[in-house]
């Protein structure tokens, strides 16, 4: 090497110099990338979990009427009633609706789409990266 050609050899190394930072900062967003996927699928999950959860506790008081009404005792005066069986289906579908206008009201049910607003989410953090074509999956500068 001579002195005509270390301001061009310097040039090179100080231009691969930011390589690796480059690439470092594509790994940490990559990893943020993933982080929030993970992020998504699992809140998606529980809400899923949830919505279970609210079913299961809707049938749960359905279970015991069911239950009670099913042990056939002989001093269960509903049992010769002749609005016995309507009864107890109203009951059931009275406690249901109930429970359900219950968990609606408290915004347990129905809501959490609206107020988690995933899809802002998503689309703010990724907007930097280009936008995702609507059929190909091709990326939008």
């Amino acid at each position: 090497m001579n002195a005509e050609t270390n301001p061009y050899i310097d040039e090179v190394a100080s231009r691969f110099a930011c390589v690796p930072a480059a690439l470092d900062a594509f790994k940490e967003s990559l990893s943020a990338i993933f982080d929030l996927q993970l992020s998504l699928k699992f809140d998606h999950m529980n809400v899923i979990m949830k919505t279970v959860t609210l079913v299961s506790v809707m049938f749960l008081p359905m279970t015991f009427i069911a239950d009670v009404y099913g042990m056939n005792f002989t001093f269960m005066p509903e049992l010769k009633w002749r609005y016995g069986y309507p009864f107890a289906l109203l009951l059931m579908a009275a406690v249901a609706a109930l429970i359900v206008l219950y968990f609606k009201r408290n915004g347990w049910w129905g809501e959490i789409e609206r107020k988690i607003g995933v899809f802002p989410q998503i689309w703010a953090f990724a907007r930097p990266f280009g936008q995702v074509g609507a059929y190909d999956g091709s990326v939008i500068p």
